[in-house]
């Protein structure tokens, strides 16, 4: 049926003691008290689906129709499967987290933390015992279970690749037309606009989803505020789903009214197989397995699975109103009766989950048993519509024979939704009209949507009117009894006619006149939005967080700053990333995460010193780096590598070369300075000693020259007044001096050995003045002690 499929209810076992109670129950109308619950399984529902129609009166039993093998097959890896996938979540409450990454660095560190929330298979199978285990002793046991999955936006925001599903690639908007959503004025192919669809869904770019099950909305509560303050700022959080098992007596029923998750399909090698029950691979649920379809997975992607999610807007009040204003018409039944049988013949079982192909007139509770209630496929006694209608929403979406036209066991899903939304007020059901928002919260997994998941099964089931095909029962073509029309119909339920005209033609509901017509001119399930996620093995959950996925769309600095800050842990993470998306790059702003405060320690208290967390220098640098701007700002490097401002260099003054020395150029350099025996010796008496030492002629003094002598060889007079000068200085200082004198004139010239005069030529004299200036500056500074560090500027 829908494809409803509830959250007790989805995937329970039916214990026929329970199940007898419900069925002997006096029934409702279908206008009466609160509507039953049961949850659509998509389009395609397993063995039985489900649909909405009236309400049950009885809580549905809360054993699973997914029973776990005890020993499941040894090639498969429980618990590297995320648990909704198989066997799914047990849940009363649930909550879908949409969001968008806003830094994917600090994301895939902080995914690294949220992957211990994550419930893996393994996980849920011990769940599910410790539930057997509390009911036994009439308790219950406060469990919360997770999930994430990644829309391929998402993957690409993190360098997330292909897993190998074009519809998963190009997303659920892109399809929505074909999947029967009903595109509002102004929508095109290359943008669809829902007419349904919510604002926010509309609107709202979505990376991933975050899964919070639970027994209970306060368990639930506590997980999504878990999920959320451990990414932080690194999502934004989009939407948000809220679902709820139905109460009392609809619980494991979706809002029509019928019960949900009777079938279920049993994966080879994992579930118990009941009988009647849908077999298929473990490939046709999970990536990588046995029975894939798509034979070139990467490694990353096996134990993964694709994800559909739609939010299902169910109109009961006018469902309920279109079964009491068509009756079948028969002898012996009323039109209660007739409404029932109406209604049960469009879903394909009553309220209760019987099968009508079993029980073709009235409801039969010998049928609830786990081993009855799928035992059937359509063919016995009759292959045509007399007792199931080729229409009927659990023929449509599961037509139960293998044949060249209906790809079974291959195109089964798991289903694992929930309900939305308040019960059906009295105001609404006097109106017979739709106030308040309500409906399924779906959910399937598949390996591939196309072939032949959920797409496929909406597409080209349930709004094909022409399929079953004829031929496609296993009768023979053209047997008196098939009764198979050339057009059998849309799926009453979900089926959706696409163009201008949604009136959608419907045929076999009447067992009277199987060939008999009915138009419906409304829908009474509308999308209001959905997406498709990838919802990743748990170990590569582990390979995203430490960039190993990414490593291909990474840049070096980038993946660097991954891997350094999660071997540190370090708290506040390049905020600056770039992200590419096809060939375009595109800048996320930057933002920090907050530093967690650490208490000083006792030795730091005793030293009067405190303790302030920061980022190391390195990864300030490489972010710097990846970010466009090194060398700059306040985090630019000193050339010392450590982080701090670079030294400040004096700027150039306009109109000077590169080689223009200024006159305060050489007091700016490092003097180098030696030491003998308590003296001070000048650059060329060092430079002399060494030549002594290699048995070299001394250098003439440069004093010579700016004394004007004129002549290298001559002795230096000035070098040893300055000698005698700075010896009687030692014992008037007593120590050492360092000095960075200025001079009172600034602007003057200072002329070197060498250099060029203005008129070109080299300068081999020194006026008497200049001399003057030269032995005053020498002498006032050499008063200022015996070693001395010479920055000044004349």
């Amino acid at each position: 049926m829908l494809a409803l499929r509830s959250v007790s209810a989805a995937g329970r076992r039916c214990k026929p003691t329970h199940l007898r109670g419900l069925a002997t129950t006096p029934r409702t109308l279908p206008s009466s008290t609160a509507l039953p619950r049961y949850q659509f399984s998509s389009v395609r529902s397993r063995g039985m689906a489900q649909v909405p129609v009236s309400q049950p009166t009885k809580p549905v039993p809360e054993d699973r129709s997914i029973v776990p093998l005890k020993n499941p097959h040894p090639s498969i890896d429980l618990k590297n499967i995320q648990g909704d996938i198989y066997p799914t979540f047990p849940k009363k409450a649930e909550q879908f987290i949409f969001f968008s990454v806003t830094d994917p660095v600090v994301f895939r560190k902080k995914l690294g933390i949220f992957r211990k929330q994550l419930t893996s298979a393994a996980a849920v199978i011990e769940n599910l015992q410790k539930i057997e285990d509390a009911r036994a002793k009439g308790t219950i046991v406060p469990i919360t279970q997770c999930q994430i999955g990644f829309s391929f936006t998402g993957m690409k925001t993190l360098g997330i690749g292909s897993p190998g599903d074009q519809e998963l690639m190009d997303g659920q908007k892109k399809h929505a037309e074909s999947l029967g959503d009903e595109p509002a004025p102004g929508s095109t192919t290359a943008s669809f606009i829902g007419k349904h669809w919510t604002k926010n869904w509309r609107e709202k770019k979505i990376d991933g989803v975050i899964l919070a099950a639970s027994e209970s909305d306060k368990g639930c509560n506590s997980a999504v505020a878990q999920a959320i303050g451990i990414f932080g700022s690194s999502i934004k959080v989009e939407i948000i789903e809220v679902g709820q098992a139905r109460p009392d007596e609809n619980k494991g029923h979706e809002h029509f009214g019928y019960l949900d998750g009777i079938s279920q399909p049993a994966i080879k090698g994992l579930v118990q197989k009941h009988a009647g029950q849908l077999e298929c691979d473990p490939g046709a649920i999970i990536m990588g397995l046995k029975g894939d379809l798509f034979t070139n997975r990467p490694d990353w992607a096996i134990g993964g699975s694709v994800m559909a999610f739609r939010k299902l807007h169910q109109r009961v009040p006018e469902f309920d109103r279109f079964l009491e204003d068509n009756p079948i018409k028969k002898p012996g039944l009323t039109d209660k009766e007739g409404s029932e049988l109406r209604g049960a013949r469009m879903v394909g079982r009553w309220k209760s989950g019987a099968p009508i192909d079993l029980a073709p007139e009235r409801d039969d509770s010998s049928l609830l048993d786990l081993e009855k209630i799928n035992d059937f496929d359509f063919q016995t006694p009759d292959p045509g519509q007399s007792r199931c209608p080729f229409t009927a929403h659990i023929r449509k979406t599961a037509p139960r024979v293998a044949t060249k036209q209906a790809f079974l066991p291959g195109a089964l899903i798991m289903r694992a939704g929930i309900p939305y939304g308040p019960e059906v007020t009295p105001k609404e059901r006097q109106a017979k009209k739709t106030s308040l928002d309500r409906g399924l919260l779906f959910v399937s997994y598949q390996s591939l949507l196309g072939r032949f998941g959920f797409s496929f099964i909406q597409k080209r089931w349930a709004n094909d009117p022409t399929f079953p095909f004829a031929g496609a029962t296993g009768a023979r073509p053209g047997d008196a009894t098939l009764d198979h029309p050339a057009e059998p119909g849309f799926d009453p339920i979900i089926g959706n006619a696409t163009g201008q005209a949604r009136t959608r033609r419907v045929g076999g509901t009447d067992a009277t006149v199987t060939t008999s017509t009915l138009d419906i001119k409304e829908d009474f399930v509308v999308a209001e939005g959905g997406e498709y996620f990838f919802v990743p093995p748990m170990k590569t959950i582990e390979r995203i967080s430490n960039g190993e996925i990414a490593t291909t769309e990474l840049s070096m600095f980038e993946f660097l700053i991954l891997f350094l800050s999660n071997a540190l842990n370090v708290q506040n993470v390049g905020t600056t990333l770039r992200k590419r998306e096809g060939n375009h790059e595109s800048t996320t702003n930057s933002h920090n995460m907050a530093p967690r405060q650490k208490e000083p320690t006792k030795n730091q208290y005793s030293r009067g010193l405190g303790y302030q967390a920061k980022t190391p220098a390195f990864i300030l640098a490489l972010q710097q780096r990846v970010g466009g701007n090194s060398g700059s700002g306040d985090l630019a490097d000193n050339g010392l590598g450590d982080g701090r401002p670079p030294i400040p260099t004096r700027p150039d003054v306009e109109g000077e070369g590169e080689d223009h020395q200024s006159e305060e150029s050489g007091d700016e350099k490092p003097q180098v300075v030696v030491l003998r025996e308590g003296k001070h010796l000048s650059e060329i008496e060092v430079e002399n000693e060494k030549r002594k030492a290699k048995g070299l002629p001394p250098l003439p003094d440069k004093s010579v020259l700016k004394d004007g002598t004129g002549d290298p060889s001559a002795p230096s007079n000035t070098a040893s007044k300055d000698k005698s000068k700075t010896q009687k200085d030692d014992k008037l200082m007593g120590g050492l001096a360092f000095s960075s004198s200025r001079s009172s004139k600034p602007g003057g010239k200072k002329r070197k050995v060498g250099e060029e005069d203005s008129e070109g030529g080299p300068s081999s004299t020194v006026t008497a003045p200049e001399a003057k200036k030269v032995k005053a500056k020498k002498a006032k500074k050499e008063t200022k002690g015996l070693l001395s560090f010479g920055d000044g500027e004349d």
